[in-house]
């Protein structure tokens, strides 16, 4: 896994599987975050805090990224906004589910980036017909719907 050392609004991300990969990436860590403490030489309080917080978004990053290897056949990429709420109050929207409010944001991305949707397991038994007719109504007909072979552990 690459790290990046400039911040972005979002990304578009791989999910990791690999076991190894994923120690490899948490063991390198402290050693990134302090290689970019010994680049920046933070002189104030302000500037020390403001690369901490840079290194926590980079941890949280990492950890999005990461998911058990018995899940491996999904194949997910993730679309990340690692921010402050409040700093993007416009973006964001809120629907109700089991009574509660779920925060998410709307993203737009183009048809040809998607080709193939994957119900996980899961309680509900979603049938393949719903995410059907959410990809029908907005024009991704060609999209294959598929069940995971994955049992809900």
């Amino acid at each position: 896994l690459e790290f990046r050392r400039v911040l972005f609004r979002s990304a578009l991300v791989r999910v990791c599987y690999d076991r190894q990969q994923q120690i490899d990436a948490v063991n390198s860590l402290p050693d990134r975050a302090t290689a970019l403490w010994n680049e920046s030489r933070p002189c104030t309080k302000t500037e020390g805090g403001a690369l901490l917080g840079i290194t926590g978004y980079i941890l949280i990053e990492l950890l999005l990224r990461l998911k058990h290897p018995d899940f491996a056949e999904g194949r997910e990429w993730r679309a990340l906004l690692i921010t402050w709420a409040a700093k993007h109050a416009k973006v964001l929207r809120h629907r109700t589910r089991n009574g509660q409010q779920v925060p998410y944001v709307e993203l737009r991305f183009r048809r040809r980036h998607l080709d193939e949707v994957l119900i996980g397991p899961g309680p509900f038994g979603m049938e393949e017909k719903l995410p059907r007719r959410i990809l029908a109504a907005n024009g991704l007909e060609h999209v294959a719907v598929s069940r995971s072979r994955i049992p809900l552990q």
